[in-house]
């Protein structure tokens, strides 16, 4: 089942939306890197052009962890640079069976008791017990959740704390009744 498929409207909106989120992670994270990027530079400015020995000592500490911070982040932007090219992207559309899980959780950011909005954080959990997660708006994760339910037969949609001890106990409890389970994951006796 490819994820390019389009079956009618809603699934393209779907589509769009999801291949949206993805877009938005790797601007965060190009965002993500230019302030380190920065921080690097004001520390080695403040490195270079300080007489106390202290100040030195913790900018050079800085500069250490923001570079190799830095590196680790542009090496997962080069990964992951198009949307097509993410891993969760890849699952979905190579390996879309291996997603048995998936839920949204909802915080509100109020400060002071002062509602500003609702973050979303979609959540995929997967055969082999890997995570992933995808930021949104309510309603970019309510469409994208449509999507997912045609492409995902298989997946279970929702949180509860008894799908969460189904999942440490086995992923595979977790599978739909109405899809079968992969040949992959079967037990084999041997005779």
């Amino acid at each position: 089942m490819a994820i390019f498929r389009r079956k009618d409207e809603d699934s393209l909106d779907g589509y769009l939306i999801l291949h949206r989120l993805l877009e938005r992670e790797t601007a965060q994270k190009m965002q993500f890197f230019a302030f380190l990027a920065v921080a690097l530079m004001a520390l080695l400015f403040l490195y270079f052009y300080t007489e106390d020995a202290g100040i030195a000592q913790f900018a050079i500490i800085s500069v250490l962890i923001s570079a190799v911070l830095s590196i680790l982040l542009l090496r997962s932007i080069i990964a992951s640079f198009a949307p097509e090219r993410n891993i969760l992207h890849q699952i979905l559309h190579r390996q879309p069976r291996l997603v048995v899980w998936i839920y949204v959780i909802n915080t509100d950011i109020a400060p002071a008791g002062i509602f500003l909005y609702r973050r979303c954080t979609l959540v995929f959990r997967l055969i082999d017990r890997r995570e992933f997660f995808l930021f949104g708006s309510e309603r970019e994760v309510e469409a994208a959740k449509v999507f997912l339910r045609t492409l995902l037969p298989q997946a279970t949609f929702g949180y509860s704390a008894e799908r969460a001890q189904w999942f440490a106990a086995s992923p595979l409890l977790l599978w739909s009744e109405n899809v079968p389970l992969p040949d992959v994951y079967y037990d084999e006796e041997e005779e």
